[in-house]
């Protein structure tokens, strides 16, 4: 194997493993005026490409705390790529989890479009979802989702690290 060959296959094991699922990183807000804290989850990168490839997205958990200790949670699609799928409202956020159908509404992405880096663009939905349901994503054996836009609709599922992700959110944030 020449030295080009095998650079490029290094590079298509790299992108391979790397869309596989990344470790997220948990940020912490604190509002000393209102007393309430957000847990949010970040880079959680989900896996799979079909049908607009391409296109990332990320699957982020968030536990809001009240100044009076009441917990609420929610999650958040992340989509970048190169073109608009316009995020619906209603129930755009559809998952199997282990076959199982969840279905979640949220506002859509209508508030939380920008363009980024020149020709691609990102949008944001969130999702409230109940602690009994977020339990039952990290436990999951198999969990695919579909999200839903007035232009296009795409599909991921979860790799091992978005499971690990999951659990390890419900263990720091969740369960204290």
């Amino acid at each position: 194997m020449n030295k080009i060959t095998s650079n490029i296959l290094a590079i298509m094991v790299f992108s391979i493993i790397s869309s596989c699922g990344h470790l997220s990183t948990i940020r912490t807000i604190h509002d000393d005026f209102e007393g309430y804290t957000i847990y949010r989850m970040t880079e959680n990168v989900l896996a799979g490409g079909m049908p607009i490839y391409g296109a990332t997205i990320r699957l982020n958990a968030q536990c809001f705390v009240s100044k009076e200790g009441n917990k609420s949670y929610s999650v958040i699609v992340r989509y970048t790529g190169d073109s608009w799928i316009f995020i619906k409202d209603g129930e755009s956020l559809m998952m199997l989890i282990d076959g199982a159908p969840l279905n979640l509404s949220g506002d859509g992405s209508l508030q939380h479009r920008n363009t980024i880096y020149g020709a691609g663009v990102e949008e944001l939905a969130w999702y409230e979802i109940s602690e009994e349901n977020f339990r039952k994503i990290a436990n999951a054996k198999e969990v695919q989702l579909k999200i839903k836009g007035s232009q296009y609709f795409t599909e991921r599922k979860f790799s091992q690290a978005n499971f690990n992700n999951f659990k390890k959110f419900i263990t720091n944030y969740m369960d204290k």
